[in-house]
């Protein structure tokens, strides 16, 4: 369970800006890490968020222009907090223009959050991380950060485009690319010095139909 409420004002028929918050939503996972022939159950927390934007009209709308900047909690989030992810700022600038006015759409977007995977290093079999009552050997626990779930990505790009077919049907698709990072640890595992690595890079699209009633 969770709640998103938020204001939208209009100081001039321009201008439009707007405030949100989201409440922080919890799940369960049963037997999610399995170490050394142990499983553990993991409860994972999506952070609490707040974020403002504003919008300005261009050219009686034609052209829509967006700014938002939002504050995410990872560092205050059940499972993330136990993996060291540091709070995030994220900063996105974005435009529509309606190519055939109130019928075809272009959008293309940027989004930029820094890293808020911590970084290590200097760990070893020996140290003991305890994760929601769980016991870690130190090269199990940077595994599962840096391998397990490395969402290091920082640069995004987006596009997309919408077409109203009618005042109440419309389709839209998006791509987004987030651009390669990387994270590099070092310690010691089990039979001398190892080096831990992740360098994901990112594709997704996505389309939507929607029907006003």
């Amino acid at each position: 369970m969770g709640a998103q409420p938020g204001i939208l004002f209009q100081p001039t028929k321009e201008l439009s800006l707007g405030v949100t918050y989201i409440s922080p939503q919890s799940t369960d996972f049963s037997n999610a890490i399995n170490f050394g022939g142990q499983q553990f159950d993991l409860e994972m927390e999506a952070p609490q968020q707040a974020a403002f934007g504003a919008v300005y009209e261009l050219f009686d709308g034609r052209l829509l222009v967006e700014a938002n900047v939002k504050w995410i909690n990872w560092s205050g989030a059940k499972g993330y907090e136990d993996f060291d992810w540091n709070d995030q700022w994220v900063f996105s600038v974005g435009a529509q223009c309606q190519v055939i006015p109130d019928r075809l759409f272009f959008r293309a977007g940027y989004n930029f959050g820094e890293n808020p995977v911590e970084k290590h290093n200097g760990w070893s079999p020996a140290d003991t991380v305890n994760v929601q009552g769980a016991p870690f050997p130190g090269y199990y626990y940077e595994t599962f950060r840096v391998i397990g779930f490395p969402a290091i990505v920082e640069h995004h790009l987006t596009a997309g485009l919408g077409y109203r077919f009618s005042d109440r049907f419309s389709l839209d698709a998006g791509f987004v690319h987030a651009f390669s990072n990387s994270i590099k640890e070092r310690g010691f595992g089990f039979s001398g010095p190892v080096t831990i690595a992740s360098e994901p890079e990112e594709y997704g699209a996505d389309f939507g139909l929607s029907w006003r009633f």
